[in-house]
């Protein structure tokens, strides 16, 4: 199921918080926006996105070797589409010259990455960004998102009834590539 469907559209489709007893409490706009504590969080989830998305950016344009743990994590989260690993990330991983030394057992104990195809996810991705320091560039690979492999790839290729498994392992390209012969 998309998960596009089940967010709401326009501000008026949107319930208000929900109260101790489960009942939904009615906000009106004016509500929202007359409480200093609801704007002042608002601004500061605003504000905390913005940061992500600058991360982010850096993540794209920085080598992985400059990075400090902002980057790394934003990179692990928006990028990489794993933020359940990003609290072991945040304890253990403080640059990216951290992240591009970690070993298989590092991603593993340190992380807590105990899926083998995450892990192998992970070491792809880092092998790409270090390839990338010496001036190649990222592989073309790494334009393909897991969700792009899931619905678009394998629609194209005939094969519509793997997309769950692949969504959930997460293959991207440079997976899909490295599933490859000859490469």
């Amino acid at each position: 199921m998309d998960q596009s469907e089940n967010v709401p559209s326009t501000p008026r489709e949107r319930k208000g918080p929900t109260s101790c007893d489960g009942h939904l409490n009615s906000t009106s706009d004016s509500d929202s926006l007359s409480s200093p504590t609801r704007l002042s969080l608002s601004l500061s989830d605003g504000e905390d996105q913005l940061d992500r998305l600058q991360q982010v950016e850096l993540a794209r344009s920085t080598p992985m070797s400059q990075w400090k743990a902002g980057t790394v994590q934003a990179w692990l989260e928006v990028i990489m589409a794993m933020p359940m690993y990003i609290r072991a990330c945040s304890e253990n991983v403080k640059s990216g010259k951290v992240l591009l030394g970690l070993t298989d057992e590092d991603l593993e104990l340190g992380l807590g990455v105990s899926s083998s195809m995450h892990r192998r996810k992970l070491r792809l991705a880092i092998e790409d960004y270090r390839d990338a320091e010496g001036g190649r560039g990222l592989s073309k690979a790494a334009d393909m998102d897991h969700h792009w492999v899931a619905k678009a790839w394998l629609s194209d290729v005939g094969l519509p009834q793997y997309s769950q498994a692949f969504h959930n392992h997460l293959v991207d390209g440079r997976m899909l590539n490295s599933l490859t012969p000859g490469t």
